[in-house]
């Protein structure tokens, strides 16, 4: 690629509190059947360090899964809850990375994977991005799905599954993490609080989503608190005037394989080229007709009915240091 809150007791282990120097970290909230291990393989290679908020009751250093851990923080409960907690317990550490990337515990790819995503999206300047998921992944958004003609391609949304985020955009969006459980309507609020060019889904680096979608521990938890992941998302919305959460999850713009660029925006050849090849790709992901209908027919109306000529202009502007060049004009 050219260079371009928590129910349970929060408990502290202490560490030697001193960090490698890399620029990135991995912050896992993890149990004990959690998967970083494969990923902070081969550590001592790797351009990012780890740390775990941990939310199991076993200890991970006696289960062997806690080895060159930058830190463990201790504190049980779901995903934001628990992350909250850990990043403002860490912060004084945390603020020495440049990007801070939460995955969950269920994803699998090689380190050197991760070490390549921390790398793209630290030379794209992004506030927040992910890596794309593979075609065997389990999945609810079609957008973070692999698309084999595109390196990048800069959306409208990333996941809440696996978010790498600029340390200052980590710290815009540390309120956008209180008083949920869930999590839900969190990542409709993260790209406002940014600008197009600065979100991403890089598709060089890919990931498996190994769990079934739409289950397991916190959603029991949030049936048994009567909090509804529905409800937590409206009060999102509420919180932060999201009006139409319903509006398409778009590809705005794109380096495709070849090196060059596309984008919704500017020329009149410019969206069509972007719609072509995001069909291209779209048609052999595994998702229904129906969805996937919708998802393409999203992206063909906004070239039709809403394609504004200021995205190749915003996106210049957002990468103007990389040396990429999105195409002006009407």
């Amino acid at each position: 690629m050219p260079t371009p809150a928590a129910d349970s007791e929060d408990v502290t282990i202490p560490t030697s509190g001193s960090t490698s120097g890399r620029p990135f970290l991995a912050l896992f909230r993890a149990g004990r059947n959690s998967l970083h291990p494969k990923l902070t393989a081969r550590l001592h290679e790797q351009n990012f360090d780890y740390a775990l908020s941990w939310y199991a009751e076993d200890d991970p250093g006696d289960l062997g899964m806690a080895e060159g851990a930058a830190f463990v923080h201790r504190v049980a409960g779901q995903k934001w809850p628990g992350l909250l907690a850990t990043l403002t317990e860490y912060r004084e550490i945390i603020e020495a990375y440049d990007y801070v990337w939460l995955p969950d515990d269920d994803l699998f790819c090689e380190p050197e994977t991760v070490s390549e995503f921390f790398r793209i999206t630290s030379d794209l300047a992004l506030d927040l991005a992910q890596p794309a998921l593979t075609a065997d992944s389990g999945f609810v958004h079609p957008i973070v799905l692999h698309h084999e003609a595109f390196q990048v391609r800069f959306t409208n949304f990333v996941e809440l599954m696996c978010p790498a985020l600029s340390r200052d955009m980590l710290w815009r969006s540390l309120p956008t993490m209180a008083d949920t459980l869930s999590g839900w309507g969190v990542d409709a609020v993260w790209p406002r609080l940014t600008r197009v060019g600065k979100v991403a889904i890089i598709d060089t680096t890919t990931i498996k989503h190994t769990r079934p979608i739409l289950g397991g521990d916190g959603y029991r938890t949030n049936q048994e608190t009567g909090r509804s992941m529905l409800a937590e998302e409206m009060l999102s919305f509420e919180r932060y005037g999201v009006q139409r959460f319903n509006r398409p999850h778009l590809n705005l713009g794109g380096l495709l394989q070849d090196g060059s660029t596309v984008s919704l925006g500017g020329t009149a050849v410019s969206p069509q080229f972007m719609v072509k090849h995001v069909i291209e790709s779209a048609v052999r992901l595994p998702i229904e007709p129906i969805k996937l209908a919708r998802y393409l027919g999203d992206h063909a109306d906004h070239v039709q009915l809403e394609s504004h000529p200021f995205l190749p202009s915003a996106l210049n502007e957002a990468l103007n240091s990389t040396g990429i060049t999105f195409a002006e004009g009407v």
